[in-house]
């Protein structure tokens, strides 16, 4: 018994140690320096005045210089990490939890479990390498252009169910050994693709913080880095201390589950919240749908408003009835006179848009957005194009740029050449 109340004091200090490091790192005092500012541009000036002299009150704090960009970022940036380490920490108290039952089925294997442990783990670790290939080859890379936020919360659902199907791993495990080894390969494959779509949703949504300046994207990157590496730090004593409470029951713990169950949802809501904050202010098919739909309602929204009611999750049938999709085929140039391509677009008898390639002097982005303006409109092609140009004014002055638009184009380009 004393070695064992020895183990698990050495095993606290462990556990501690970083999370003093950090305490430590955020309340060290800063140094007082001084510093003077001088304008070379104004020293031959007949207005230029003595230097000013700053003490060290003027300088960022070190929590500051730790864990805030020094760049000026968008609004809502506070709101973002909140719930961004809100999340984080939800994500990291789960995986403690599901590794302590994961580590209680081998324990009940009996004989040989360091082998059958080191097997399973290495048949988990290929089935993620293996779907992290796959996602890569065959997932549309537009998409990932044009819905970040859906691919960002469809990682986040993602994620959810492997760490569920591990929680529940104790009871799998009654199961013959190798349903267990597939279903751990199947939730390694899950985080597998919930990193992918992660890391390639998080490219575009820290260059909208970075105020769309790659010089500030270091900068953002590493402080983005000391946020995770704090709530992982506080994620390191709250699992200790839950591991503990779940270890003494292993299996049927009610409160256990309770607590998973718990942290499931404020995992979900979180990212809910945290992708609101972000304010894209181009438009994809989703957002330019919500756009249109309250324009005829006469009330245009800003980017921050459209944020806040835009879908994040993709659906399951179609575009979503937002309107005639593009595309169509125009199989005898002579149906269409030349008065019919006017800017550019073409609106047939079927519903469908045209968008001539040989007539678009303008941006590519802006063309296809007034193309599926065009297909959204419930009147006539002239009636629409009237319509676009007050609607495109006003979403301008709300702050929307239809030049970085990331809008699908189905096909709908056409050269048309018109023999004399």
């Amino acid at each position: 018994m004393p070695m064992l109340r020895r183990y698990e004091h050495r095993r606290a200090q462990i556990v501690l140690l970083p999370c003093l490091l950090l305490l430590l790192l955020c309340t060290q005092p800063a140094s007082p320096l001084k510093y003077t500012i001088v304008s070379s541009r104004n020293l031959h000036s007949p207005d230029f005045q003595s230097p000013k002299t700053s003490s060290s009150s003027s300088s960022p704090s070190s929590f500051t210089r730790t864990f805030v960009p020094s760049h000026k970022t968008p609004p809502n940036y506070g709101q973002y990490v909140a719930y961004n380490q809100v999340q984080n920490l939800c994500t990291s108290l789960r995986n403690t939890l599901s590794t302590l039952y994961i580590l209680s089925a081998f324990d009940r294997q009996g004989s040989n479990v360091a082998l059958t442990a080191t097997l399973t783990f290495l048949s988990r670790d290929g089935a993620g390498m293996i779907s992290t290939l796959l996602f890569a080859r065959y997932t549309p890379p537009f998409s990932l252009q044009t819905d970040v936020k859906r691919w960002r919360y469809l990682a986040d659902i993602t994620c959810n169910v492997a760490l569920i199907c591990e929680f529940l791993s104790s009871y799998i495990y009654d199961l013959p050994p190798a349903i267990f080894t597939a279903t751990l390969c199947a939730t390694n494959a899950m985080k597998a693709c919930c990193g992918m779509m992660a890391g390639a949703s998080a490219g575009p949504i820290d260059f909208y913080w970075a105020g769309r300046d790659v010089k500030n994207l270091p900068d953002l990157s590493s402080k983005s880095a000391a946020q995770g590496t704090f709530s992982n730090g506080l994620g390191l004593i709250l699992g200790a201390i839950l591991s503990k409470a779940a270890a003494k029951k292993s299996k049927g713990n009610g409160l256990a589950y309770f607590g998973y169950f718990l942290l499931t949802v404020f995992h979900l809501l979180s990212n809910a919240r945290m992708l609101r904050a972000v304010a894209f202010n181009f438009v994809n098919y989703e957002r330019l749908v919500v756009l249109v739909k309250e324009w005829k309602r006469g009330v245009i929204l800003s980017p921050s408003e459209v944020a806040k009611v835009e879908p994040l999750l993709f659906r399951i049938f179609g575009w979503g009835g937002g309107g005639r999709k593009l595309g169509g085929v125009l199989i005898n140039e002579d149906d269409n006179d030349d008065s019919d391509w006017e800017g550019g677009l073409c609106k047939t008898k079927e519903g469908t848009v045209l968008l001539e390639d040989a007539t678009t002097n303008s941006n590519e982005n802006a063309q296809l957005c007034k193309a599926h303006f065009v297909a959204m409109h419930e009147g006539t092609q002239v009636e629409a194009l009237a319509d676009w140009a007050g609607f495109s004014k006003a979403a301008v002055e709300k702050g929307w740029d239809f030049d970085l638009s990331t809008l699908p184009d189905e096909g709908v380009r056409f050269v048309v050449k018109i023999e004399e």
